[in-house]
């Protein structure tokens, strides 16, 4: 026994006299261990994990990769079993196809995406400090790898267009070659897909690694799929699913919009709305066994609606699959208002959900169907482009819709008619709308967002008025508002303030935003960057998460000069 124990301290004392390499030496390596080889190819298995509002949302992911050094490489990455990206370069140019939107991107060398080829594994590579812990061995496809164990922690890291803080990882990197075969990370996102932040954790592990073997250079060969269309580099860069051009194809059981001249045959869409109401509520029959069983949510719906308002056909995109044939049942009893187009009615595809919801005991689902909520997503971008709408229509159809509705239909939508009513030009519409919504706020819950929202508009009638100086009052009424669900977690619209900074009226714009700390808590530390940006005599781009891009680099419609408007009266 005695032996024995003197044996173990003595497997001890070695243990703890090994020598560990240095952390930043293995990254540097690990950055380049591909390069080291003819060819290779493997499969990178992601979980990521985001707990956002106190609810886990799971994503599974899987990237393919095939390489042949130097330059050679094809990148093919899932997302709950859906097509999500595919990245090709013969060594010269490299394309990248979003198969989501049917469109593709050509890219020069120069422009190929960072860490092509690598995978979330090689995306955390490089970290502000990094130590080896401790050598371990990682089995993989039933070998065993001696790895030693990196942690790493950096400051801030961009991954996926998510903006990630606090960030702690930990690398299994193998002693031999230099490649990471597994890899998790915590860390805290703030900004990017995600209005608000959470709590991510991911977790990588590379498979069926395959080296020095023969391939194909077909595999490098990029030809774009059938109607696929393409998209600049500015277009990528835009919001996704955004990017401008050519609608892309249909999907299965659409008819794309008509080109020609040819009659259309009765009930045939030329439309899509993307929300309409019915005319009447109609209340859904709860399935009595999944009632008893507890099964509750909403189901979201295509529905195609013929020339009278009637629904012919009803689709179940997402929810919980025992509740969707009552909620279809349930949408071809609806009647709507006929979608108008070139003064007369037309068939017309929309959205439409139907709540199967106990609200003393509902609690929302812990797991989302990630593949149904991107398959939805995709039906409605595809319907979206092969329909697509100009402003003055979806100001016609919102004012359409919203004909005859009750009072509380109509107040719940006075912002969105008043902004629509702006981007399409129609001043003083917009102008009669936003004193409308200001009018009502004393009967309305959110009344927070409706001073915002009323005033804001009214300031960006002034400025297309060329009245700065109505306008810089109309923001400081909208950053008085006392928030609201909406401005307290998303942030206020920031266009008004962005075009008064445009115009050099800093003094203003930094009140604004000083007033909208008050209520935009979360968004304190953006906030307070672009006040020292103001203030150091710069202007940046107030990209809040309603104010996009295109909103603010869109041309304000324009108005013959007035004078002053005088306050309409409140009432």
């Amino acid at each position: 026994m005695r032996m024995m124990c003197l044996g173990l301290l003595l497997v001890a004392q070695v243990a703890s006299g090994q020598s560990l390499p240095d952390a930043k030496a293995l990254l540097e390596r690990e950055a380049t261990a591909f390069d080291a080889f003819s060819s290779y190819r493997f499969e990178e298995a992601t979980t990521v994990t985001m707990t956002v509002s106190g609810m886990p949302i799971d994503v599974q992911m899987t990237t393919a990769v095939t390489a042949v050094n130097p330059g050679k490489r094809r990148m093919a990455t899932k997302m709950a079993g859906m097509d999500m990206q595919l990245l090709v370069a013969n060594g010269t140019d490299v394309w990248m196809l979003v198969p989501m939107l049917n469109q593709y991107m050509h890219l020069s060398g120069n422009d190929s995406p960072p860490a092509f080829g690598g995978g979330f594994l090689t995306t955390l590579g490089t970290s502000d400090a990094a130590k080896v812990v401790r050598s371990e061995s990682v089995t993989i496809d039933g070998t065993s790898h001696d790895c030693w164990v990196v942690e790493s922690r950096s400051d801030r890291v961009g991954v996926s267009g998510m903006e990630m803080h606090d960030v702690s990882a930990t690398s299994w990197i193998d002693q031999s070659s230099g490649v990471t075969w597994r890899r998790t990370m915590k860390a805290t996102m703030r900004e990017g897909v995600l209005p608000v932040g959470g709590e991510v954790r991911m977790e990588s592990i590379r498979r069926g690694l395959v080296l020095n073997e023969p391939v194909s250079d077909s595999l490098f060969v990029f030809t774009p799929p059938p109607g696929a269309t393409e998209m600049s580099l500015d277009g990528i860069a835009g919001l996704p699913g955004l990017a401008p051009g050519a609608p892309a194809a249909a999907p299965p059981g659409v008819t794309p919009r008509r080109k020609s001249a040819a009659p259309v045959l009765p009930g045939e869409p030329q439309a899509y709305v993307p929300l309409l109401h019915p005319i009447e509520r109609i209340e859904p029959a709860w399935p009595g066994e999944a009632k008893q069983q507890g099964i509750q949510g909403s189901i979201e719906l295509v529905l195609t609606i013929d020339e009278q308002g009637t629904v012919t056909h009803a689709e179940a995109l997402t929810g919980p699959k025992p509740l969707r044939p009552a909620a279809i049942a349930t949408a071809k009893q609806m009647r709507f208002r006929p979608v108008v187009r070139d003064g007369r009615p037309v068939a017309t595809y929309t959205t439409q959900t139907v709540d199967f919801i106990d609200w003393a005991t509902y609690e929302p689902r812990p797991d989302l169907d990630v593949a149904d909520s991107l398959a939805s997503a995709q039906r409605q971008l595809t319907l979206s482009q092969a329909w697509p709408r100009t402003r003055a229509q979806v100001l016609a159809d919102f004012e359409n819709d919203l004909e005859g509705a009750e009072p509380a239909l109509r107040q719940a939508f006075l912002p969105q008619l008043a902004k629509a009513a702006f981007d399409a030009g129609a001043i003083d519409q917009a102008e009669r709308y936003a004193y409308e919504l200001l009018g009502s706020t004393d009967d309305r819950a959110d009344a927070g967002t409706a001073v915002h929202d009323g005033h804001l508009v009214l300031g960006r009638v002034a400025m297309a008025r060329n009245d700065i100086d109505l306008a810089k009052r109309h923001l400081l009424e909208a950053g008085k508002t006392s928030g609201g669900p909406v401005l307290d977690s998303f942030g206020p619209d920031l266009s008004l303030a962005q075009q008064l900074l445009d115009a050099g009226e800093s003094a203003v714009v930094l009140e604004y935003l000083a007033q909208c700390e008050t209520f935009w808590t979360m968004g304190r530390p953006q906030l307070a960057k672009w006040e020292e940006a103001i203030r150091a005599g710069e202007r940046p781009r107030l990209n809040g998460f309603f104010a996009g891009a295109d909103a603010l680099e869109s041309p304000v419609p324009a108005a013959p000069p007035l004078p002053a408007l005088v306050a309409a009266p409140r009432r």
